[in-house]
C-alpha cells in the first residue's frame, strides 16, 4: 500500500475550452476555435517549473494529473514536451500514474496513440451522458456517438486504464435514463467511473435558469434513488466503490485522487491551479496575470491567493474530512502516528452521536462513514469541522 505522505502529486491546469458548459463552475476560459494560446501558455508552464525547481525539495512525484478546461486541446507534441520538462525538473516515480482529461469531441486514435507514447497511461473522458438530449441541456459540444468513438479510439491506442465521467441528477432525468447511461458505460467496460451529482452554482447559466424558474432540479429523494441505483448496479458488475463518487475495478483506483483524499501534498502548475504544501493551500494567479508576467520571467509570477494557511489542528481536521470520503475510512492508529491525535478522545461525543444515528462505523481500527450516509456525507462531515 502506498504511503501517500512520503510522496507528492502534480496537478497541471489547462484552463482553456472551446465553450464553457452551462453547469461548469471550474476555472476555465472559452477560446472558441482559436489555438493561439497554446505555445504562450506552454512557455508559462515551463517558466513556472524552472522557477519552482529552485526550491523544490526533491520529494518523489507519484502522480501527474493534467486537467482543465480541456487539456486535449493541447497537441500530442506539446504534451510530450510538457512531460519531458516535468521529468527534467522533478523526481518522478518509476511507476508514476499520468492522467489526462479529454473531451470526446477533441480526440482520435492517432492523437491518443501519441499521448500514450509521450507517457500518458491513464485517460479520463468527460462523457457526462450517453443521451444526446441530456448533453444538449448541459451545453456539451460532443454527442453520444463522439463518446463511443473516443472510447473505441482509446482502446485501439492501447489505454488499459480508462475513466468515464458521468453526471446524474440532470433536470428531467428518469431512473430509466440513468440506468441506460450506466448500461452504455458497462458496454465500454471502463476500469474506472466517476459519478457526479449535478450541483449548480447560482452564477452559472443553468443555475440562473433554475433561479428564474425555467429549469427544475430533481427532488432530493429522486437524486438519492439514482445514487443508490448506481451503487447497486456497479457492485453487481464488479466495480468497487472506494470513494463517495468513485468506482473502480480492483487495483484501478485513481492514485492521484487517493493522494488528495489521504490529505497528502501536491503541486499545482498553471493558471488558477491550487497547491497544498506545508499546511498552505494556495491558488496560482489567473490567466491574464499568469501569461503576462511569465513572459517577463518575473520571480514567483505564478503566485496568487493564499486560500488557507492552516494551524496544526486545522491540518488534521482537513485530513479527517478528506479521509472519511473514502469507503475504507481512516486507520485511527496511523492517524495518531501521523498527527499525534487520538480521534476516539478528540471526537468522543461526535463519534458516539453519529454511531448511535447509524451514520458512522468503527471496525477493525478504521473510522468510516456508513454506506447509508454516503449521499448525505457533507452533513455528516461538517460535524468533524467544528
Amino acid at each position: 500500500m502506498i504511503n501517500h505522505g512520503n510522496y507528492r502529486g502534480i496537478y497541471i491546469h489547462i484552463p482553456f475550452c472551446i465553450a464553457k458548459c452551462g453547469y461548469c463552475d471550474f476555472y476555465s476560459v472559452p477560446i472558441g476555435r482559436s489555438m493561439d494560446w497554446q505555445e504562450q501558455y506552454l512557455r508559462g508552464l515551463v517558466a513556472e517549473m524552472e522557477q519552482r525547481a529552485s526550491f523544490y525539495d526533491g520529494q518523489r512525484i507519484i502522480t501527474i494529473y493534467i486537467g482543465g478546461g480541456t487539456p486535449s486541446l493541447l497537441t500530442s507534441e506539446q504534451i510530450d514536451r510538457l512531460l519531458n520538462k516535468l521529468a527534467a525538473t522533478f523526481t518522478l516515480s518509476s511507476d508514476i500514474e499520468i492522467t489526462i482529461e479529454a473531451n470526446p469531441a477533441t480526440v482520435n486514435e492517432k492523437y491518443l496513440q501519441e499521448c500514450r507514447q509521450a507517457g500518458v497511461n491513464r485517460l479520463s473522458l468527460g462523457v457526462q451522458s450517453f443521451i444526446d438530449r441530456e448533453l444538449c441541456l448541459l451545453g456539451r459540444l460532443h454527442s453520444t456517438q463522439d463518446s463511443k468513438e473516443a472510447i473505441r479510439a482509446a482502446r485501439a491506442a492501447g489505454f488499459t486504464n480508462l475513466n468515464l465521467d458521468l453526471i446524474y441528477g440532470i433536470p428531467g432525468q428518469t431512473t430509466d435514463d440513468w440506468t441506460a447511461n450506466l448500461c452504455q458505460a458497462m458496454a465500454a467496460a471502463p476500469e474506472h467511473l466517476s459519478l457526479y451529482l449535478l450541483q449548480l452554482e447560482p452564477h452559472t447559466p443553468m443555475g440562473r435558469w433554475v433561479d428564474e424558474g425555467k429549469l427544475f432540479m430533481l427532488e432530493e429523494e429522486q437524486e438519492y434513488q439514482l445514487y443508490q441505483i448506481s451503487r447497486e448496479f456497479l457492485s453487481h458488475h464488479g466495480y468497487q466503490q472506494y470513494e463517495i463518487s468513485n468506482f473502480a475495478r480492483p487495483g484501478k483506483e485513481c492514485r492521484h485522487n487517493l493522494h488528495y483524499w489521504h490529505s497528502a501534498e501536491y503541486i499545482g502548475l498553471g493558471a488558477g491551479a491550487v497547491s497544498f504544501i506545508n499546511r498552505i493551500r494556495q491558488q496560482n494567479a489567473q490567466l491574464d496575470s499568469y501569461l503576462q508576467t511569465s513572459d517577463d520571467y518575473q520571480p514567483n509570477f505564478w503566485q496568487g491567493e493564499i486560500l488557507e494557511s492552516m494551524s496544526e489542528r486545522q491540518r488534521w481536521i482537513d485530513a479527517v474530512v478528506m479521509g472519511l470520503r473514502t469507503t475504507q475510512g481512516i486507520n485511527m492508529d496511523d492517524f495518531k502516528r501521523r498527527f499525534g491525535v487520538d480521534l476516539h478522545q478528540e471526537y468522543a461525543q461526535v463519534i458516539n452521536e453519529l454511531m448511535a444515528g447509524g451514520f458512522i462505523i468503527i471496525k477493525d481500527g478504521y473510522l468510516r462513514l456508513a454506506p447509508s450516509a454516503y449521499f448525505i456525507s457533507n452533513q455528516v462531515l461538517c460535524r468533524f469541522m467544528a
